[in-house]
Formats: structure tokens, sequence, C-alpha cells
């Protein structure tokens, strides 16, 4: 090796050197390995413009979720530092590969006031919903046939979002998630070939149903079946409804009636027909059986179905007893069988009606006379 040669090599790797530090001491070597994460996780689908204001970090990488969920299309976890929060944990998977990871926390539990959900609005199908410092939310795609989709009329995409300043009533932070999930549907519509969300329109996200209370007689959106049911329900001591906006693109819904103290006593909820097999794989559903039904063991919750646009699953309408938190005890004065029924019946039609769906199946007022309409 000549002399000049040698020099040449040895100025070539002390630039290297200095160019190596350099970029790990500004962190671009981290930016890097950050922005090749993200476009490789989660089946290239996150809307990385909007992790910095979700996660609240300017820097995030990703890496796969194990175990991976049975029936997942992808799994993976998305941080905004090395510690454990903030972390944005995002699934995609066919409607009919339902898990309940799909629906909010909580949202299956069938005597508790948990997981509501409050609809995106602007025409967005998606919903958010908050359980202590977690954020949840969620967006059915519908899917025409296309080979991509393999016979699947819906894709289903899911953010649960946890930080440690996280708070449910965040309108800000709600906003934020939801729009990572409308820009990450809308690359997974096209990957997929669904139909996405609009990607221009991403506002603000309705409140949680439980932070949003009016006299039953006043309800205009998820609860208005419930004005017709005022005076039964006063007599179960139900005198407020609990609503979020009466929006045809939110896959699920909720209306909880309560007391005069705000403590909900009864649910009623929609769940569409893209969700309806995640919301049927829950282990406290067992006692759903057929296309509509009442408990018949406590007579405290009910059933309806329904075939409504978009899915080949049947929807969901269902109505049950809310328990108080520490009593364990319902919050209302026993809400009888036949107000539950009432109720479900209200919701079911008034709610099927504006979403267009038919052959609405109610179950018969009493247990005794058999628990399955057809």
């Amino acid at each position: 090796m000549t002399h000049r040669r040698r020099n040449l090599l040895i100025a070539l790797a002390s630039a290297l050197a200095v160019l190596a530090g350099v970029g790990w001491s500004t962190g671009m070597f981290d930016d890097w390995r950050d922005k090749r994460s993200l476009g490789d996780a989660c089946e290239g689908v996150l809307a990385e413009e909007a992790l910095p204001e979700t996660l609240g970090s300017e820097h995030a990488f990703a890496g796969d979720s194990h175990p991976a969920l049975e029936g997942a299309l992808t799994r993976c976890v998305v941080r905004g530092s090395e510690e454990a929060t903030p972390a944005l944990r995002v699934d995609l998977r066919w409607a009919g590969d339902g898990h309940r990871d799909a629906l909010p926390e909580g949202y299956t539990d069938t005597w508790a006031a948990s997981g509501a959900a409050a609809p995106m609005e602007h025409e967005r199908p998606g919903v958010v919903s908050g359980s202590g410092r977690e954020l949840h939310a969620t967006m059915a795609l519908a899917c025409p046939a296309h080979k991509d989709t393999k016979g699947h009329d819906a894709l289903l995409l899911t953010g649960r979002l946890t930080r440690s300043d996280a708070r449910t009533d965040d309108a800000q932070l709600r906003a934020d998630l939801a729009r990572f999930i409308s820009g990450s549907a809308s690359k997974a519509a096209d990957k997929y070939g669904c139909r996405g969300p609009e990607r221009a329109r991403a506002g603000q996200v309705a409140e949680d149903p439980l932070d949003h209370p009016v006299p039953v007689q006043a309800a205009k959106g998820s609860c208005a079946a419930a004005r017709d049911l005022r005076r039964q329900a006063a007599d179960t001591g139900l005198t407020l409804a609990l609503e979020t906006p009466a929006d045809p693109h939110a896959p699920l819904a909720d209306c909880f009636l309560a007391t005069d103290d705000n403590k909900p006593g009864v649910r009623l909820s929609f769940i569409s027909g893209a969700y309806a097999p995640s919301y049927a794989k829950a282990d406290s559903l067992s006692k759903i059986r057929g296309a509509s039904g009442i408990d018949e063991e406590e007579n405290s919750y009910a059933w309806a179905t329904a075939v409504c646009p978009g899915s080949s699953e049947r929807s969901l309408f269902t109505t049950w007893s809310v328990q108080d938190s520490h009593t364990k005890n319902s919050a209302a004065t026993d809400p009888p069988p036949d107000f539950l029924h009432d109720a479900l019946t209200a919701f079911a039609k008034r709610t099927a009606q504006d979403r267009g769906c038919t052959d609405l199946r109610l179950p018969t007022p009493h247990p005794a006379h058999g628990n399955d309409r057809h």
C-alpha cells in the first residue's frame, strides 16, 4: 500500500468516526432507527404524522407485541420512550376474526357502566372511550368484494393509548387519538381494498356519555327513544339520560338511564354487525343464545338483533341493569324485567329505523314464554 493511499484511508476512517459521533450525539441515528421501525411496523399502516401529539413525545419507535392475538393481521406497540408509557397498542383484524380487544375496555361487563363509547363524528365510522389512564379508539371499515379482502366485509382497527398524564375527558387527546386512528385506517383501507374514512375531516370527538346528563324528557341523542319511557323510568328512580349525539356512522352506541345523583341504573347499547363477533366471544356473554332473548336467571339482561347495512353479521341491541361499583347493588330500584324489555324495544326500534336495519328480532316480554322469537 502506498503512503498516499494509506493516508487517504486513515482520513476516510476519521471522517466516518466524526460523522458517527455527530450522528449519535444529535440523535440522528435514533431518528433513522425510529423512522425505519415505524415504517415497517403494523403492516405499514401507522399514521406517523399523528404520533407526536398522540404519544406526547417527539420520538416514537415500534415493535411487535407478544404474544400476538389470535386472528390479528398485525399487533404492534408504538412507544414514545424506553419506559412502559406512553405506549400505543395497535390491532388490525378482519371483523369475522373478532376478539374482545376490538372493543373498549370493560365494554362487555354486563353489570358495569364501563367502556362507554362516544362517536368520532364527522362521518367517521369510529368511537373513542376511556378508562383510567387509558384511551381506546376503534374504527370499522367496510370492504367491498375484492381479492385483497378474501371474502371479509369489514376491517377493524383498534388503538389503546396509555399515558401517565391521560384523562378520559381530555378533549384534545381524544381528538389526537381519533386523528391517528383515522389516518391509519385510511392507509389500511388502501392496503386491503376497503373504504377508508375522510382524511381531512378530523375535528373534535363527542363527550363520553357519562359526562353528558340531561333529563330523560329532554334526551335527543343516543337516548332519544327513552323519552317515551320517562314515566316508567321515573317509577324506577331513573330521571336522567346520559347520552352522546345520535351518529349513524358510529359502530357502537351507548345510552344510560341514571338517578338524580347521576348514578347509572340501566344501560342500552348498540353493537354493529362488524363488532358482534368480538362482543359474542366475551366470556361474560355466554348467556346469549339465538337472535334475541332475556337472561332467565336474574332477568337483568336482554338482547335483540337485526340486519344492518354494511355487514353480513347481525347487529346487537342490549340492555342490562347496572350495578353500583361499590355496593354491587343496582343503582336504580331493582328495574323490573318488563321495564328492561320495554326500554330495549324502544331503543332497538329507534336505532334500527335510524340506521336502516331490517329483520329486527325482539325477545318476548316474559322469559316463561320462551327466550327467542324468530
